[in-house]
């Protein structure tokens, strides 16, 4: 019998990780940083695909929670098949990403990272195997944040947001006749915009390509 390939034992490898928000929140540590440390990570997160939706409050925890890590060149940051530890944000320098498709071929440079990039958040946000190896092609830094950190700020606080978007689109008159997961894909894609007391939210005669 053929032996199944390693993305078919990766894939098995999956498994789900509960996560109880009261339990954890005790486990956050907060990292004492520089104001310019700070607020350069701040920057780093807003630039990220993966925080858009959160507010201003859930990025500051995410920052608060982050912590230095310093690599030198050569070094192998994370590693295709280990078990996920940590999330990182690349400050300074460049990471060379490689895959190793199967056990025949040599591992394939993919990308290379490199300031304000970001990378690890899959594994920790599935409990997955790591799916690339991550080397340093230069002395670099890093601020990493770690699953507990990771999954009780980011997934738990989608999660609340989620269900506050639910209950209040639920109230407005023209979407009641809506299926729960018609609601919540408009509750997921709910972007917040903030207005200054007399601005103009929407004008007469313009082309609407906004629903408030």
């Amino acid at each position: 019998m053929k032996q199944m390939s390693n993305r078919s034992n990766r894939r098995a490898s999956i498994r789900a990780e509960k996560i109880v928000p009261g339990a954890l929140e005790m486990d956050i540590k907060s990292v004492p940083k520089t104001e310019e440390e700070a607020h350069r990570i701040q920057q780093i997160l807003s630039g990220c695909v993966l925080f858009r939706h959160l507010d201003q409050d859930q990025l500051m925890k995410l920052q608060g929670a982050m912590f230095q890590v310093n690599k030198n060149d050569g070094d192998v940051i994370i590693r295709q098949g280990e078990d996920g530890d940590n999330f990182y944000i690349l400050d300074d320098g460049s990471v060379d990403v490689f895959i190793k498709k199967s056990n025949d071929y040599p591992s394939e440079l993919v990308t290379t990272y490199g300031q304000g990039d970001s990378f690890g958040e899959l594994a920790i946000m599935y409990n997955a195997p790591r799916a690339a190896t991550c080397v340093a092609k230069s002395d670099v830094r890093l601020w990493a944040l770690d699953r507990v950190s990771f999954k009780v700020i980011v997934m738990m606080t989608t999660i609340e947001k989620r269900e506050a978007h639910k209950s209040f689109l639920r109230k407005v008159p023209i979407l009641t006749q809506l299926t729960d997961y018609e609601i919540l894909t408009i509750a997921d894609a709910l972007q917040e915009e903030e207005f200054t007391e007399g601005s103009v939210i929407c004008r007469e005669g313009d082309s609407g390509d906004k629903f408030y």
